[in-house]
């Protein structure tokens, strides 16, 4: 073999290295869970309904409108007021029925899934000028939200605890909470975005839940003074992730579940819908924005970061595409059992009834909705199931073809590198 061949074949082999130790880290997604949480999409906002009718004074109306624009320019809510007299036949006009009022002014607020929660303006004259401030800023103002997020940027995650009428159960959930928080920091080393700050507890007490109670609505709360200790967890942006946990479902293993997910990778293929999570009502402003920047060291407002991250979840989303939304269990794991009978052809036909019942009973069961209950329901809805142990990811997204990809040209080098060696031996034969 002549120098030149050689010094070729050690370049070759050197770039075959050089690209096999380098796909496995092009393949990994950057992007975690809580992550994507810090990105708004501009979807599923809430809504602000006010509404006045003609005997509405004119200052009223007006300052109404202004305060609610002003409120809402860094918060996720949408603002509007109505005349239900002029505009008789607004799409709106069906909220504002539910709920019986005959007193003016009045608002509304409205839940990207349809739950509504009354607004009163109280007083007269100055005062209900006042109340109209108070009553707005409320909406997306309050101190433990506040206090939320002072800490969520920073913080793995947040979990919020409300308590309920019995002692002995807020300190039972209480201490699950506790040990769940712990069973994240140990897990934290062997997570592939490892977070400083571990997860923060917001307890809510029963003598400050009248100040929280739009807060406690957004929570998934149907009753907004809970009998039973709830809990919560808001991750990113102020996301609630998982369904509302009541009572006894206030487990360690459910709340590692829930928290788990948070630190595992955007491509491992949980539901789009579940992980996203719902939006609490809130201001997030240039500062936040600013702090969340140097702690995520990336711009999750960055049009190109949404573009990568809305890609990565179409994919998965395209995986589940006709599956549904199940159970938490589902969602978690991915997993399912069917039973499928062999048999003769008259076996089969007969069976077929009984089997027709079995799937039907089972969609049933799996399309319960993962969004928070009605605010008619008696009590908060909370899994309905206990919660399997957390999954690890699975990948599925663009970087697959590159890891491919560039393996396959890895593979093309080597060989290329062989054919040369082979043709310089028998050259040299």
């Amino acid at each position: 073999m002549t120098r030149s061949q050689k010094s070729r074949l050690q370049i070759l082999t050197c770039l075959a290295a050089l690209i096999c130790f380098t796909a496995s880290p092009i393949y990994a997604c950057r992007y975690s869970v809580r992550d994507v949480g810090f990105v708004d999409f501009g979807s599923n906002k809430y809504r602000f309904y006010g509404f006045v009718n003609n005997d509405t004074p004119t200052d009223i109306a007006e300052r109404l409108e202004q305060i609610a624009f002003a409120t809402y320019l860094d918060a996720n809510v949408y603002a509007e007021i109505i005349n239900i007299d002029k505009e008789t036949e607004h799409p709106a006009l069906a909220y504002f029925h539910k709920h019986d009022t005959t007193h003016f002014p009045t608002a509304m607020m409205v839940s990207p899934d349809e739950r509504t929660i009354p607004l009163a303006f109280e007083g007269e004259g100055e005062e209900l000028k006042e109340a109209v401030w108070d009553t707005i800023q409320s909406t997306v103002i309050s101190p433990k939200r506040e206090t939320m997020l002072d800490k969520i940027i920073e913080a793995y995650c947040v979990v919020v605890f409300v308590e309920g009428n019995d002692e002995t159960l807020n300190q039972s959930a209480k201490h699950e909470i506790e040990v769940s928080i712990q069973g994240i920091i140990d897990r934290s080393p062997l997570m592939d975005k490892p977070v400083d700050v571990p997860p923060q507890l917001v307890v809510i007490s029963k003598d400050q839940q009248k100040d929280e109670q739009v807060l406690l609505w957004s929570l998934g709360l149907s009753n907004l003074e809970p009998e039973e200790p709830c809990a919560a967890i808001v991750y990113g942006r102020m996301r609630r992730i998982g369904n509302l946990l009541a009572g006894d479902m206030i487990t360690e293993r459910n709340l590692l579940n829930i928290m788990g997910t948070i630190g595992q990778s955007c491509e491992c293929g949980l539901d789009r819908e579940w992980m996203m999570g719902t939006l609490l009502p809130v201001t997030w402003d240039s500062a936040q924005q600013e702090q969340s920047v140097k702690i995520l060291q990336f711009d999750a407002e960055s049009p190109m970061v949404k573009a990568e991250i809305s890609q990565i979840l179409s994919i998965n989303a395209g995986r589940r595409q006709g599956a549904g939304i199940g159970s938490i269990d589902d969602l978690l794991i991915g997993y399912s059992e069917t039973t499928l009978e062999f048999g003769n052809e008259d076996a089969n036909s007969g069976s077929a009834e009984g089997q027709t019942a079995e799937v039907q009973t089972g969609q049933e069961a799996n399309s319960s909705s993962i969004n928070a209950p009605d605010l008619e329901k008696a009590t908060p809805q909370a899994v309905q199931q206990p919660l399997s142990e957390p999954v690890t990811g699975t990948p599925s997204s663009p970087f697959t073809l590159v890891f491919f990809g560039l393996g396959a040209i890895g593979l093309l080098v080597i060989a290329g590198g062989l054919f040369i060696v082979l043709r310089a031996k028998g050259g040299n034969a």
